[in-house]
């Protein structure tokens, strides 16, 4: 299976609203009670906000087992295997809604603060 690159902050704001909306903007994630954050893919199927929105983009199931083991969206941006599947807009982007997931806000609230990043970030 091919992916594409998430390679602007919009095209990474489009792909966030699309995943919220595939469970509602009230849905609160969940983690496993053996993880320490969110996971991206469980039971055969993206999980997290993040893990929805790179399935959406052509990652596998099996892509998102290994960056379950590497961490955060920020960090799959700095591993070789990854790099080169995220502008550094669209990682701050995608970042900064992880981060509101995995405090438990809901996905309407981490798509908002996504947006309020994007805002802040030069023309």
């Amino acid at each position: 299976m091919s992916w594409t690159k998430i390679e602007t902050a919009d095209q990474a704001l489009e792909l966030l609203e699309r995943a919220v909306a595939t469970r509602g903007e009230d849905f609160v994630y969940e983690k496993p009670e053996d993880a320490e954050f969110c996971v991206y893919v469980r039971d055969g199927k993206p999980d997290c906000l993040i893990g929805v929105v790179l399935s959406m983009v052509g990652w596998t199931n099996e892509e998102l087992e290994v960056a379950d083991s590497i961490g955060t969206v920020s960090t799959l941006a700095i591993d070789t295997r990854w790099a080169d599947r995220f502008s550094k807009d669209a990682v701050r982007i995608l970042g900064s809604a992880q981060s509101a997931q995995d405090f438990g806000r809901a996905w309407g609230s981490a798509l908002a603060k996504a947006r309020e990043y994007a805002a802040q970030l030069p023309a």
